[in-house]
């Protein structure tokens, strides 16, 4: 039979909605306080079969073992746990791990360590989802809205963004746009934030003209903020640029220009090639091929010094979208395809699904058409995944052409 400190341990690993490591065990279930070791704990429950071991998935960032809890069994922890009125203490204990995490994920952003905490981030996500749910089940928009302008990063390069939008418009989002008194009791780059993000899903949801109300007043809180992070006003104006393009709106030049000044006053060479790179569409659709490779030439560069995997990633999609453009089917097969073994390594599924989508054109155009038919049905699956409605349409219309 277990011991009182055990059974404790024992109930508080129900809050876990999947896999959990020793650490985050010792963590959530207060270990240090029950005076227990968890690892001597978690092979006590094992041997009484109320843990397992939990099989190893793709994806996962590291080789540390995970456990996890039958449904039968998870069913009477919480039980337990309801009865002893201990899960709102577990849980605040859950939300605080998920906060460092995200925290730490975040914080990665400008990096190509972001990748590897994105392998974190998505291993814990069922967590992450059930903390956000259970703060706007107790009304908690400050955990809601931290948790989700930490995680826009994951959702831009992992997709899962489809419910996000949801959470954040059941926390009265739309008033942070209506009311400029609305919740100035949080901090105003959390309530930018929280814009940007709204913004970006609206973006990839092909709602531009909501994007850009969003992303316009996040930036005018960001403006209106004395020491903003510069990278996250450019990613701003960089977003509000793409959405103002969606829209046919003719500020999307001007934009643009102010998220390229804005990193050359920071001296930040890699934010200023990628926004080269992103720049690139607005030239490739005034037909100003000429000055899209005279950006990407200087992109090129920037990449060669600074072997980054976020600025070679959009640099090969945006060489792809200019050689096709100009004709040059060898070379946009050439860049397409090494677009796709950065992106496809690292799961960075927004890009993915347009470098298939441009490498199903070009096979098509070389008369490789079973080749192009078979990339736009799996870029299907990739848009599908990322939640990204224009690219979903650009592979039907793609598949159309076969």
């Amino acid at each position: 039979l277990l011991g009182p400190a055990h059974r404790c341990f024992f109930r508080r690993l129900a809050v876990f909605s999947d896999r959990w490591t020793l650490e985050q065990a010792a963590i959530v279930t207060d270990a240090p306080a029950l005076e227990l070791d968890p690892l001597e704990a978690v092979e006590q429950l094992a041997d009484m079969g109320l843990v397992r071991v939990a099989p190893a998935r793709p994806g996962d960032p590291d080789q540390e073992p995970r456990f996890n809890l039958l449904h039968v069994v998870r069913e009477y922890a919480y039980e337990e746990l309801d009865a002893q009125a201990e899960r709102p203490a577990t849980m605040h204990r859950l939300s605080g791990w998920c906060m460092h995490l995200v925290t730490q994920a975040a914080q990665q952003a400008g990096s190509d360590l972001v990748v590897q905490w994105m392998d974190h981030v998505e291993v814990s996500y069922l967590d992450l989802r059930n903390v956000i749910r259970n703060a706007l089940d107790r009304g908690d928009v400050a955990t809601v809205w931290m948790l989700i302008a930490q995680l826009n990063t994951f959702w831009l390069l992992r997709g899962y963004r489809g419910e996000a939008l949801e959470w954040l418009r059941a926390t009265g989002l739309e008033r942070l746009v209506d009311d400029r008194r609305s919740h100035t009791e949080l901090p105003a780059q959390l309530r930018a934030g929280v814009l940007f993000a709204a913004g970006t899903m609206c973006y990839y949801a092909e709602h531009q003209r909501k994007a850009v109300t969003y992303l316009d007043r996040a930036v005018e809180l960001y403006l209106g903020e004395p020491g903003a992070p510069h990278n996250q006003l450019f990613y701003t104006y960089l977003f509000l640029a793409m959405a103002l393009i969606g829209s046919d709106d003719p500020r999307a030049g001007a934009v643009m220009e102010k998220a390229m000044a804005g990193a050359r006053a920071a001296e930040d060479h890699f934010l200023e090639a990628m926004g080269l790179c992103f720049r690139t569409e607005v030239l490739v659709r005034a037909g100003e091929l000429d000055l899209a490779r005279s950006d990407l030439a200087r992109a090129r560069k920037v990449a060669d010094e600074q072997p980054r995997i976020l600025l070679r990633n959009s640099m090969h999609l945006a060489a792809g979208n200019v050689a096709m453009m100009s004709g040059r089917l060898e070379e946009a097969l050439d860049e397409y395809a090494k677009c796709l073994a950065v992106a496809g390594s690292q799961r960075i599924v927004g890009t993915v699904g347009w470098a298939q989508n441009g490498l199903g054109y070009a096979l098509v155009v070389s008369g490789r058409i079973e080749e192009g038919r078979r990339m736009f049905l799996e870029g299907l699956v990739t848009a599908r995944q990322s939640g990204y409605r224009a690219a979903l349409m650009a592979q039907w219309a793609g598949l159309g052409l076969v």
